[in-house]
């Protein structure tokens, strides 16, 4: 899923473990390219996909595990991340 308003884009997706860490990816074309700027230190763009991992400690905090989907924007110009609310 993916939404823009107002200069915010919206994505929600699954939660992956890559390289043995939580990771949501997200195509370059589908949004990701607008959270490349609120995501420095903590995603890298591989190939056509931008690769947030999702730290241990943020994971635990909010209820992160592999297989689960998250809604993830930049409203404010930062990198905000919560679990789906139909995710159970």
């Amino acid at each position: 899923m993916q939404a823009e308003l107002n200069g915010v884009t919206t994505l929600r997706g699954p939660v992956e473990v890559i390289a043995g860490r939580l990771t949501l990816c997200v195509p370059l074309s589908t949004g990701g390219d607008r959270l490349v700027a609120c995501t420095v230190g903590i995603a890298t763009v591989e190939g056509d996909a931008l690769h947030i991992e999702i730290r241990g400690w943020l994971a635990e905090k909010l209820g992160i595990v592999e297989g689960c989907e998250v809604v993830v924007d930049n409203a404010g110009g930062e990198f905000n991340i919560r679990r789906a609310s139909n995710d159970s």
